[in-house]
C-alpha cells in the first residue's frame, strides 16, 4: 500500500505497533508517533571500514544524535 497524503500517513502510522527504520527523519516521525523503532543500516563491508575510521560520532539515528545517548537500538 502506497501512502500519498499527510493524512493517510497519520492514519498509518496510528495503526502500526512497531517499525523498522532506515535513519533519517522517518524516526523522527516514528518517535513523535509514539511508535516503537529499531533502526538497521547495510552498507558495503569496504565503506562501512572506511566510515567507522572517518565518522566522529557514536550514533548514526537522528534521536540518538540529539539525546547523545542510544535511545533507539541501531543495527
Amino acid at each position: 500500500h502506497v501512502v500519498v497524503t499527510p493524512e493517510e500517513k497519520a492514519d498509518a502510522m496510528a495503526s502500526i505497533t512497531a517499525a523498522l527504520a532506515k535513519s533519517g527523519t522517518g524516526t523522527l516521525e516514528f518517535a513523535l508517533a509514539n511508535v516503537p523503532i529499531a533502526v538497521f543500516y547495510k552498507v558495503n563491508p569496504i565503506s562501512a571500514y572506511l566510515l567507522r575510521r572517518m565518522i566522529q560520532v557514536q550514533f548514526v539515528n537522528l534521536i540518538n544524535l540529539i539525546e547523545n545517548q542510544p535511545i533507539i537500538p541501531e543495527w
